[in-house]
């Protein structure tokens, strides 16, 4: 999978649980719930990336894994809304 494509599917996991609101069916809301998924998603992929840091001298080729989620973590920073 590639950075892009794991950016979209932590993207998209933290949107389903973005409650829709029925009632207000308009272009900002549906924006704003994109807006938080990719915010959490990124939170997410800091939090990752911090823990692989705090064990890096413990873990074998950890070096790519670490450059691997950087560029998730680039690619949730740099997409455009849908």
């Amino acid at each position: 999978m590639t950075p892009k494509e794991k950016a979209k599917e932590l993207e998209a996991e933290f949107l389903k649980e973005i409650p829709m609101d029925l009632h207000l069916k308009v272009p900002q809301r549906w924006e704003l719930r994109h807006e938080v998924a990719k915010k959490c998603a990124l939170i997410c992929v800091e939090k990752y990336l911090e823990h692989l840091e705090e064990t890096r001298d413990s873990v074998c080729h950890m070096g790519k894994s670490i450059a691997y989620w950087r560029d998730v973590q680039d690619e949730l920073k740099t997409t455009k809304k849908p």
